[in-house]
Formats: structure tokens, sequence, C-alpha cells
């Protein structure tokens, strides 16, 4: 199975783990934010709504929002990382995660 992973920080409504402290891991069939200091999120692609570039400060504060469905977790989920968000974004798409069928 095709899967992306990268090590990344995330942003879960006002508690923030900066990087290294999260995991993202992303096949077609589930994505992943595993936080070390706080939980794990889990997620099918029909829980995502879409997944987008967020950018607070350019090149310092950008990532990946995560809009989704599931109401147990915080409604915003950005997951920061060293990457360009669009790579991230254009990764997640190359594993069949934002394929819906």
């Amino acid at each position: 199975m095709n899967e992306f992973k990268c090590i990344c920080g995330a942003r879960l409504g006002w508690f923030n783990a900066s990087w290294p402290l999260a995991f993202l891991s992303v096949n077609s069939k589930k994505l992943k934010l595993r936080v070390l200091i706080f939980k794990n999120y889990e997620f099918v692609p029909d829980q995502v709504l879409s997944v987008k570039k967020y950018v607070f400060i350019p090149i310092f504060g950008w990532g990946v929002q995560v809009q989704h469905t599931v109401n147990d977790y915080p409604e915003r989920i950005i997951i920061w990382s060293l990457y360009n968000p669009q790579k991230i974004i254009d990764k997640i798409s190359e594993v069949g995660f934002l394929n819906k069928s």
C-alpha cells in the first residue's frame, strides 16, 4: 500500500505541539495524526471535507488545515511541517486519500 509519512507539529484547537512532536501518516484509507504529548487523530476519507494550505506567517507559520466532520475532534486541526504545504497536500492526494469515489 502506498503511504506518505512525515514528522510534523500540530495545532489542535488552541493546543500547539511544535515540530517534531507530531507524526503524520496517510494512505488511501486513513489519515492519522499522532501527537506525542496529546493523542491520536484518525480520519477516513468520508470524514474529511478538505485539506488546504494554511498560512499564519509565510514560511515560518504555514501548514495544512484538515477540515473534517468528526464531532469529538477539535474543529481546528493544522499540521505544521518543514515541507511546503502544497507538497503535503500533493502527497496526500498521490496516495489516494483525497480521491473520493
